[in-house]
């Protein structure tokens, strides 16, 4: 079977699929609009559902149709990239998209490459044999979600439907392939199957240590070489596993070596009663226990009575009457102890995050007694997913996002069987929840960048302007036809050098205009201007304001006050002739009030905005020239009440500076001087995020404190 005939019969089931889901959708959509309108609370929600729904009432075949082309010319867009000589570029969505469409096509990207993640898998190897290509990923290939989301992010461009009605289809639709999806890769995966096209994963050794200190072989999955090769029909390949491989992790033991041996005192381990001693398995039992009779803190002003505690249940379990710790137990408890002292400390750490601690500090304390590996491996899942919950305190402090964080602890502590694996399950799918997060972060942070770089480019062009009409403005002296170049024209020019450029024909001649109605309200200038530029000079005045949206009576009442204003003003100068009354033009007069208004805002800046840099402030300034967008600051408010943002974006040019929350929503643009400032009297402070191992840190720190009080 070529490569035609399978992607066509590919192309046959994704459409069947996705166009029985968009119906399913719409029909869902509509029953929930056409309900929300009936139980309005007002008239304009009412009117706003109606509206939605006749529009997908209407339209709702067209988005079907658009969806059906877009899913034809797929595979040969997506052959055609492969095809070329550089490096195929992963999908995007379209560049014109609001805010909110995009943010819903993300969320549908990220849930359904989670949920489809194996079926995925085999299907891009797959589809690396029958392209030849090895450049085929989830990114570029046909009917991966991201092949999903470029389909419907150009279909749904096509479609007159408002904003709001097109994300609510697009929400229905994430929930109804969140659901089908695996079904539709499954039937895509076994047309490949009946072509005898399946991927062939050549196993290779791995050595591991076993407990004896004997080397053994375990066949693990090496990167996937694609192959045609045929296997028994409906195998399936699994992805490579999560966990990672173990790292001895020599520092940290040493660290817990030398505190445990400053934890003993006299410097020799004390022998407990060997008829006394609390076995392991009876420590992990007594402590389970106790965490289901209260709630157990584990810092270490809580160890004591802790140890007290688990004592009194190791008797009451095995009538042990003079329980003893042994030396490792009671050291370890210790230990974690002073770890938990260290997070309770940390400003660090969201208020949210040292409650996710807390919710797993009786598994922790298990595992740290019960496996040796818990110190000695740099990668084992409890400490990787203790260092994913720090990491995700100093990336999303103060965010909604912290608030849902705890629901990982809570999974890992009540599935938590006395090894790792509750942790690693958790690490697993917390990371998955947070790079979900930071992809919605970075789309909706770019439509902010994007939006600050063209409101930059609006400032310039208006101060070009500006600087045109300065000149004009010094030379006109009749009032209203000053009005007329502020509130008009300069509006105008603004609108031509953004549209067509300096070089422009139409800019020439708008700027050619301006100079001659600048004459034309000076006595003097206008004797030198022609008749001809007079009427271009009016005639382009009444087709620029007709562009404006002027009205009629407005543009008719300009040319005849511009009229009179040259005909006062052509009076000889020893003829006494009163100020003649001109006629109300509505527009401009509002436009006056507009920009006084601005003038007003504009008067009331801070001393900060106007006043000159230090020497320090500016070599701040500086510094946030250079700092890497994506840094982090602290803005304070008040003594309480920090907020965290991300940097986005710098502007030499404009010295403005864009800072956005870490969810990358609502942007605060500054000016760079205000900002200088801020950050040199500390109202401003840049973030320092750990990179080295925060475990491997505290335990450092727990080492400095004991030094401090043995000396």
């Amino acid at each position: 079977m070529d490569k035609n005939t399978i992607i066509n019969q590919c192309i046959q089931v994704f459409d069947q699929h996705l166009t029985a889901h968009l119906k399913s959708s719409l029909l869902s959509v509509l029953k929930d609009l056409f309900s929300n309108a009936e139980n309005a609370t007002s008239n304009q929600d009412e009117q706003n559902y109606f509206s939605w729904y006749r529009q997908l009432k209407d339209k709702g075949k067209d988005l079907a149709l658009a969806v059906k082309s877009e899913v034809k010319g797929m595979p040969g867009f997506i052959s055609a990239q492969l095809d070329k000589l550089e490096s195929p570029t992963a999908l995007s969505l379209v560049a014109e998209e609001e805010l909110s469409i995009t943010l819903a096509l993300t969320q549908m990207d990220s849930s359904l490459e989670v949920i489809a993640h194996a079926e995925l898998y085999t299907l891009e190897k797959r589809m690396n044999v029958i392209y030849g290509s090895g450049q085929v990923d989830q990114s570029n290939m046909p009917f991966s979600p991201p092949s999903l989301v470029w389909v419907l992010s150009n279909a749904i461009n096509r479609v007159e439907i408002d904003t709001d009605a097109k994300v609510l289809v697009l929400e229905a639709l994430t929930k109804v392939l969140s659901r089908e999806i695996n079904t539709v890769y499954q039937q895509i995966n076994q047309i490949f199957i009946d072509a005898g096209i399946l991927p062939n994963i050549k196993p290779q050794y791995a050595q591991s240590d076993s407990k004896s200190g004997k080397a053994k072989e375990e066949a693990v999955p090496s990167e996937a070489e694609e192959s045609t090769a045929p296997e028994p029909e409906g195998a399936q390949t699994k992805p490579e596993a999560s966990s990672t491989q173990p790292k001895y992790d020599g520092k940290t033991q040493e660290l817990v070596e030398s505190i445990f041996q400053m934890l003993t005192p006299g410097g020799g381990a004390s022998q407990p009663n060997p008829a006394a001693e609390v076995k392991n398995n009876e420590f992990d039992q007594a402590l389970t226990q106790l965490s289901q009779q209260t709630s157990v803190k584990a810092s270490s002003k809580n160890m004591s009575q802790l140890k007290e505690q688990l004592a009194d249940q190791v008797k009451n379990n095995t009538g042990n009457f003079y329980p003893e710790l042994s030396a490792k137990q009671s050291q370890t408890m210790d230990l974690m102890g002073m770890v938990y002292d260290e997070i309770e400390t940390d400003e660090q750490i969201d208020s949210n995050i040292r409650s996710s601690f807390n919710t797993i500090n009786i598994p922790l304390l298990r595992l740290a007694v019960n496996d040796d590996t818990f110190f000695t491996d740099e990668n084992h899942p409890a400490r990787r997913y203790m260092e994913l919950l720090v990491e995700s305190s100093q990336k999303w402090h103060g965010t909604e996002v912290i608030k849902k964080v705890h629901q990982f602890s809570d999974s890992a502590a009540k599935t938590f069987d006395g090894s790792g694996s509750a942790f690693d399950r958790a690490a697993t799918d917390l990371d998955k929840y947070l790079k979900v997060k930071e992809k919605r972060a970075i789309m909706a942070e770019r439509k902010w960048v994007s939006a600050a770089k063209g409101k930059e480019k609006m400032d310039i062009t208006k101060a070009k302007v500006a600087d045109y009409m300065s000149v004009w403005l010094k030379e006109c002296q009749i009032p209203f036809v000053k009005d007329i170049l502020k509130n008009v024209w300069e509006d105008a020019l603004t609108l031509t050098l953004l549209r067509e450029g300096e070089d422009s024909e139409a800019w020439q001649k708008k700027t050619k205009a301006a100079a001659s109605l600048a004459k034309m309200g000076n006595r003097e200038a206008a004797q030198s201007l022609k008749g001809t530029d007079k009427l271009q000079a009016m005639h382009l005045l009444d087709e620029t304001m007709d562009e404006l949206g002027f009205s009629l009576r407005d543009r008719q009442s300009t040319k005849d006050n511009i009229h009179t204003c040259i005909a006062w003003e052509s009076r000889p100068e020893n003829h006494n002739v009163p100020t003649p009354e001109l006629k109300k033009v509505m527009s401009i007069e509002e436009a006056k009030k507009g920009r006084d208004d601005q003038k007003k805002d504009a008067s009331e800046k801070k001393i900060e905005e106007i006043r000159e840099l230090t020497e320090d402030e500016k070599k701040q300034m500086e510094k946030l020239i250079t700092t890497p967008y994506g840094s982090l600051f602290d803005f304070s408010f008040s003594q309480r009440e920090r907020v965290r943002k991300k940097l986005s974006w710098v502007s030499t040019l404009s010295k403005k500076i864009l800072f956005v929350d870490l969810t990358g929503r609502h942007p605060d643009k500054m000016d760079l001087p205000r900002v200088a400032i801020d950050v040199h009297r500390g109202n401003i402070i840049k973030v320092e995020i750990e990179k080295k191992s925060y475990f491997q840190s505290a335990l450092s720190k727990v080492m400095a404190r004991l030094k401090k009080f043995a000396s």
